[in-house]
């Protein structure tokens, strides 16, 4: 009998697109390669641009490891979850599909290849399972996925009036529409996967079935132990390891660096990028405000991920001013795998993790003021950061992750009584 097969399917290679899901998506492919129980694969969709000087839609191999594969994909339609001119890349998929005869297909975000994949798969391999781990709120919002409102609100949730508030070149017949297609194409997934509680029942909320949907947190491989600060350094640093993108919350966090520096703080604050950032009107306005807060605040560039702990252990502590609702989640792992506590936005993802005044600081997400306060409360307050730092809570493993997902996979194959060919 032939081992399971598995292919991956996330919208970025971490070496190129490092994101919350293209690491989680890439530590389960690699962590179940090395186990050896079943064979996977891994398909990383990026931009056009890695496409051959022709132009020609073709797989790629990236690193030394012949199972995994780069797919150009066009343009994404973010309404409607779709490659505007996805076609070619599709049919490569599918020459994918019935080549390497998977029996379970994980997809980890329907970012550029787009919710028709799950067709082409249906019609493919139409016995396989198809799972889907959802990291951001794509399928339930139209605006990008963004879940907040045009004042900068949290929404409380879709709705045609209040959906055409932020899009307001939809009409009620596209968003009709476009609410008709997710729900039929996303039907014919067998089992979503959240990172957090919050984003599962965002799901339930919105209506998938109670019996389809279940959390698994990510997971961390082993790694040295953290290197705490020195002690007899006041807690001042602090560091932000995130794109250079408007929803990263860079510029809340850059206005309140300029109310410390204005305030004469000592604070430094550090921003690491985990992607180039690309050129344009919000790199640029990103760039000026970094000038304007150049005693508190500077940029250290792009970093990789295997640089995040040393990055980190020369820092006190870790930033997370995410205006994404969803977001967040592998960023303070690696932030409390290097033993620093988190100041972070108040979103219900990271709520489930950091406990204010417990083992990290929350503010107000999108507010300056609120998080200038509590930076110069972490910069000044005596054993605040011991006390913290001592009550980060044990993590995850990428063990359990994989456990979980092997039993996952088996239980779906079970149910379909697919076994191994």
């Amino acid at each position: 009998m032939s081992p399971l097969r598995v292919l991956f399917v996330c919208n970025g290679h971490p070496a190129l697109d490092p994101s919350e899901a293209s690491w989680g998506a890439h530590d389960l492919y690699q962590a179940l390669r090395e186990q050896g129980e079943l064979e996977p694969m891994l398909l990383a969709c990026t931009s056009a641009s890695a496409r051959t000087p022709s132009g020609e839609v073709r797989l790629q191999g990236i690193g030394r490891s012949a199972d995994e594969a780069l797919l150009p994909v066009g343009d994404f339609d973010p309404v409607m979850l779709a490659a505007r001119d996805g076609s070619a890349a599709l049919k490569v998929f599918a020459d994918l599909l019935a080549q390497f005869r998977p029996h379970i297909i994980h997809f980890h975000n329907f970012r550029r290849l787009g919710l028709e994949a799950l067709v082409v798969v249906r019609r493919i391999r139409p016995q396989a399972r198809i799972v889907a781990t959802l990291s951001d709120h794509d399928l339930i919002c139209a605006n990008d996925g963004q879940m907040v409102t045009t004042a900068g609100a949290p929404c409380a949730g879709a709705s045609l009036d209040a959906c055409r508030r932020c899009l307001k070149d939809a009409s009620s017949a596209d968003l009709v529409a476009r609410e008709l297609h997710v729900r039929n194409l996303v039907s014919l997934i067998d089992r979503f996967v959240t990172p957090n509680r919050s984003l599962r029942e965002r799901l339930l909320a919105w209506g998938a079935p109670r019996g389809k949907v279940q959390t698994i947190p990510y997971g961390l491989a082993d790694r040295l132990p953290a290197v705490p600060p020195r002690a007899d350094q006041p807690r001042r640093s602090f560091g932000i390891f995130a794109p250079i993108a408007p929803d990263s919350g860079l510029m809340c966090a850059l206005a309140a660096a300029h109310l410390l520096k204005e305030q004469g703080s000592e604070a430094a604050l550090r921003i690491h990028a985990l992607t180039q950032p690309e050129a344009g009107d919000f790199a640029d306005q990103f760039m000026a405000c970094v000038a304007q807060a150049a005693s508190v605040a500077s940029y250290a560039g792009p970093c990789r991920r295997d640089e995040l702990p040393a990055l980190m252990a020369r820092t006190d502590w870790v930033l997370v001013p995410t205006l994404k609702p969803a977001d967040a989640s592998a960023i303070i792992l690696e932030a409390f795998q290097a033993g620093r506590p988190v100041i972070a936005a108040d979103t219900d993802a990271v709520q489930e993790m950091v406990r204010d005044g417990v083992n990290g600081l929350l503010f107000q997400r999108g507010d300056a003021g609120d998080l200038a306060r509590t930076m110069r409360r972490a910069a000044s307050e005596d054993g605040l950061w011991e006390r913290l730092s001592a009550a980060i809570p044990p993590l995850p493993s990428l063990a359990e992750a994989v456990d979980r997902h092997l039993a996952l996979y088996n239980a779906l194959l079970r149910a379909r009584e697919l076994a191994p060919v």
